[in-house]
Parts: structure tokens; C-alpha cells; sequence
């Protein structure tokens, strides 16, 4: 999509990141707040049930929120246009720890590291803590907001389009794996 092109009042602002999912666009609310969409891949959507097993995803991350779980991507709406279908969140879906990593030369700082491995644990336990699962953790899918937290974005998203169910020792196994490699950067 354009720069300045709207998806549900979020105008985009031109910025964006390709992930597994789809394309991610930089925006900012019809209030004039940062916010992200995600305009989903349609082959992901085209499988039996794909668009069901979607919401029933969106809507555990939504109540994941209300229940204080605050290290998920805030999703504020899932729409669906045409044949397009577009996730709105509330915060920024960049830098990423990947594009942090890109533009870092491949090293964060341990004070950084620190807080992305120690917050996306907390944010882990509390999803596996609900029964629920990420199902992709990794530096592109772990978004630095303005404050400097650290979101996981993209909970339980691709499995729900696949029809998979997304496991706890599958999250560990990524988190080891996100913390050796922001070890050796």
C-alpha cells in the first residue's frame, strides 16, 4: 500500500517491514496515535477455516490484554476488505530486535539484550500461564516500543492460519534460541 493510504482510518506512513505473515506498515490512528497494520499474505487465508481459527486467535490475544498480560503487541482490530484482511494494532510494529540487529551491526547492548530476553520471558510465562502458546518467537517478531519495552507481536498468528497448534516447549526452545543469538551478537 502507499504512503498515505488508509486501512480503517490508520493512515500509513510509508514505512514497512515484510514478516512471515504479510507486510507491516507503519501508521497512525485516526486519533493521531502511532499504530501498526499488518495486511495478512491471502494465500495464508485461503486454507479451510484459516479465517476463523484467525479471530479465535486475535480475540485470545485480546483478552490476554484485558487480563493484564502487557508484553503482547496491543491488537486493536482485525479487518477484513475485498479479499484483504488486515490486523490494526495499537503501538508501532517497528524496530523490531531484527531491524535493531540490522542497523547495529549485529550486536545490541547487554543492558538491551538484558531487557528483551527478561521481558519476553514474563510475557511467555503469562501466555503459557493462559494455556496459549507464540508459536514464532524470534528478533522479528519482538518489537522495542517508544518506551523501550520489549512486545511480542504476532502470538499464535501462524499457526491459527495453518492450522497448527502452537506449543510451550516450541516458545522455550525460540526463546533459547533468541537469547544465544543476542549472547553472540
Amino acid at each position: 500500500m502507499q504512503d498515505g493510504a488508509a486501512v480503517a482510518g490508520h493512515r500509513l506512513t510509508g514505512r514497512t517491514r515484510t514478516s512471515e505473515l504479510g507486510t507491516w506498515s507503519d501508521a497512525v490512528s485516526p486519533e493521531g496515535v502511532p499504530s501498526g497494520v499488518l495486511r495478512l499474505d491471502p494465500r495464508d487465508l485461503a486454507a479451510p477455516g484459516a479465517r476463523e481459527r484467525l479471530v479465535a486467535a486475535v480475540t485470545a490475544d485480546r483478552r490476554l490484554r484485558q487480563s493484564g498480560v502487557t508484553g503482547l503487541m496491543p491488537v486493536a482490530d482485525l479487518v477484513a476488505a475485498r479479499d484483504e484482511v488486515y490486523l490494526i494494532t495499537a503501538a508501532r510494529p517497528v524496530p523490531t530486535v531484527a531491524d535493531l540487529l540490522a542497523e547495529a551491526g549485529g550486536r545490541l547492548d547487554a543492558g538491551s539484550a538484558a531487557t528483551v530476553l527478561v521481558e519476553t520471558a514474563q510475557t511467555l510465562l503469562a501466555v503459557h500461564a493462559a494455556g496459549l502458546a507464540h508459536g514464532a518467537v524470534h528478533p522479528g517478531t519482538v518489537v522495542v516500543a517508544e518506551d523501550g519495552s520489549a512486545l511480542l507481536a504476532e502470538r499464535g498468528l501462524m499457526e491459527a492460519l495453518r492450522g497448527e497448534r502452537a506449543s510451550a516447549e516450541r516458545d522455550v526452545a525460540a526463546w533459547a534460541a533468541l537469547a544465544r543469538g543476542l549472547a553472540l551478537s
